[in-house]
């Protein structure tokens, strides 16, 4: 088993919700690291929104280098979609994580180890669709004494702008810091500047005594108010990374699940659906535009629910109904 304490901070602006994990994994003793790539990140689109979860405290069984390796994002991603969730409401979500890591944790007795979701997103007005409501909600297993068993409880957190919610090794994360997230926060005219104010919080708190599990790899994933979701990951220089997180949704009947959308090549993205509530993930680019002309060479899996069929989609071929695979060009997105 490994132990990823590591940090998530989830902020909700006026225009969308913005999460940053790390990409850290620490053996047990919780300062030997056993990878910097992990993924820390899903994303569901369900009926009513679209909603981005994210995690600290256990990171997975086994060793990552072993094939028989399971991170808690791999086993978040296919409970999800065997169980439909992208077909309900976004309010069954919570329901959903909490029931299902009370199983899982209680199957493999994993008690005094502090384990948190994170979940956060746009959810559809219940009476006017147009309007749309931020929510966070906290699932850990605090049982209110200090103590951190194997049963989990759903705890709503203030959703409005300016809010902030941060899980993890929060100690490391200064009062200081957070002053100054909220104010670069605040000033940002720019997505590329709320990211980078993401990223420094992130760092800064990796760089204190505190935070040798912050790993300075990291995940961005944006959720606009409009329904669209833009994702981004840099490595521990600043560059930024072709890497995703998993990403389940629906079409007609079928639950597809995008485990990890790792592709080929800087410039390439996927699009969910179409209208208002299309959904994007670009690839490793905050600012970008969807062009549907011909896509970069290499594939993607989207994992079916019925059975288990692997459709991989060639992105040198038309985008097909159940993935679309674009090419992406230089402008402002965000």
């Amino acid at each position: 088993m490994n132990v990823s304490v590591t940090l998530n901070i989830t902020i909700v602006h006026s225009d969308f919700v913005a999460q940053v994990s790390d990409r850290r994994l620490t053996y047990p003793d919780r300062t030997s690291v056993a990878s910097d790539e992990a993924n820390k990140a899903v994303i569901v689109r369900c009926r009513n929104a679209t909603v981005a979860i994210t995690f600290c405290g256990v990171g997975g069984f086994g060793t990552p280098q072993q094939s028989s390796y399971k991170g808690i994002d791999e086993w978040l991603a296919e409970a999800a979609q065997d169980a439909g969730v992208a077909e309900l409401d976004a309010e069954t979500l919570p329901g959903f994580v909490c029931s299902s890591a009370t199983d899982l944790f209680g199957r493999h007795q994993i008690t005094g180890i502090p384990h948190a979701f994170v979940l956060a997103g746009w959810v559809d007005h219940p009476t006017q669709a147009t309007r749309k409501r931020p929510r966070i909600w906290v699932i850990d297993n605090d049982d209110g004494t200090g103590s951190f068993g194997s049963s989990f409880r759903i705890r709503p957190r203030a959703a409005r702008t300016g809010s902030l919610v941060a899980t993890g090794a929060i100690s490391a994360v200064t009062r200081g810091s957070r002053r100054v997230l909220l104010s670069r926060l605040k000033s940002a005219t720019s997505s590329d500047g709320v990211v980078q104010a993401l990223i420094a919080a992130l760092r800064g708190a990796a760089a204190t005594s505190d935070g040798a599990s912050i790993g300075s790899s990291c995940l961005v994933v944006f959720l606009t108010r409009d329904g669209r979701c833009v994702t981004c990951s840099f490595d521990a220089n600043g560059s930024q990374r072709s890497f995703g997180p998993h990403v389940l949704w629906t079409i007609g009947t079928k639950s597809v699940l995008a485990a990890g959308p790792v592709a080929s090549g800087i410039n390439l993205g996927i699009v969910l659906g179409d209208g208002p509530r299309q959904v994007q993930l670009l690839g490793g680019r905050t600012t970008a535009r969807v062009s549907r002309g011909p896509a970069p060479a290499g594939s993607i899996e989207a994992r079916l629910r019925f059975g288990e069929l692997r459709h991989t989609v060639p992105t040198s071929e038309p985008p097909k109904a159940v993935l679309g695979l674009v090419a992406l060009e230089e402008e402002t997105y965000l």
